[in-house]
């Protein structure tokens, strides 16, 4: 079955003791155009690599839009 949804990191801003990562919900096929963002912290650790915030971000989105729908199933 093929995803229709892609995750996409839109920025990156550095903070105290945090990176603010915004990541982007967009279809697959259209990925500059998001549906909806979701900004997520990812605690700063010593020399990690920006692809370690990237990654991070993206499983703490995915979580955070998978406990939305959970919820919603149960609401409805």
């Amino acid at each position: 079955m093929k995803n229709i949804y892609k995750l996409v990191i839109k920025n990156i801003i550095p903070t105290e003791g945090n990176y603010d990562v915004t990541v982007a919900v967009a279809y697959s096929e259209f990925p500059v155009i998001p549906l909806f963002q979701i900004s997520v912290d990812v605690p700063r650790k010593n020399e990690a690599p920006l692809e370690y915030y990237e990654e991070i971000a993206l499983m703490k989105a995915s979580r955070l839009i998978s406990d939305v729908n959970d919820s919603l199933i149960k609401a409805a």
